[in-house]
């Protein structure tokens, strides 16, 4: 199972080495992928309760 620290590590780790490697990704797909992630990490925060 994987835990919502585990995905939120690497959302931190993608976000900032997008960040320091010049931001190959548009600014709005980050933000959307941003937005993804936090959705799913509620959502997974709602299951285990």
């Amino acid at each position: 199972m994987i835990d919502r620290f585990d995905i939120l590590l690497v959302a931190l780790l993608v976000y900032f080495g997008d960040k320091v490697t010049g931001s190959r990704l548009p600014q709005q797909m980050l933000n959307i992928a941003i937005l993804v992630t936090l959705f799913v990490l509620l959502l997974l925060g709602v299951a285990r309760a």
